[in-house]
């Protein structure tokens, strides 16, 4: 079994991002490193260690292997620059990537449930080889229709798809019949 990778998001608006544009591209790698190096801290965007002490700026510039002095001026440039601007700042001695976790919070399709239910209809579908049912139920289409001397009246029709019905009422009959 693959090991378990984390991982981190990446939006497209920071490509025109005035405060990204602002950095030299060395800054911008300095940035995406500290960036990582949040994520694998693993505490909303706070640079700690595993037991929750703050790194300090020459363990965080190590950790990052910015370790020649020409990298280690442009991640102190990139520290000041971004605590500038506002993307990082101090919380009790420690740097904190600012709004951090708000950008990286979990939607609810990589819920550890959601997860689980996907890989669940996922196995259960090569057992069966059958389609499973959608999570939702289509609805029917509605078409306007005329009906002797009552002028117009609502009539309910199938939704198809390649020729097979997409609402529910085929499939429960067919239920029905072969129950």
């Amino acid at each position: 079994m693959a090991k378990w990778k984390p991982w981190l998001k990446m939006w497209v608006e920071w490509i025109d991002d005035p405060k990204m544009l602002s950095l030299s591209l060395a800054q911008q790698g300095a940035w995406w490193r500290l960036l990582a190096l949040a994520q694998k801290c693993m505490a909303d965007g706070l640079l700690v260690k595993g037991n929750g002490a703050p790194l300090s700026l020459d363990e965080i510039a190590d950790t990052l292997r910015f370790i020649t002095k020409p990298d280690r001026k442009v991640f102190d440039s990139t520290v000041k620059t971004m605590t500038d601007q506002g993307s990082l700042h101090w919380n009790s001695n420690a740097l904190v990537v600012t709004h951090f976790a708000e950008r990286q919070a979990k939607t609810s399709s990589e819920t550890p449930e959601a997860i689980r239910d996907r890989v669940r209809r996922h196995r259960e579908k090569q057992v069966t080889g059958n389609p499973l049912p959608p999570l939702t139920t289509p609805l029917l289409r509605e078409e306007e229709g005329e009906a002797e001397g009552n002028g117009s009246v609502t009539q309910k029709k199938l939704v198809t798809r390649n020729g097979k019905s997409v609402t529910t009422e085929p499939s429960l009959s067919q239920n029905l019949e072969t129950a």
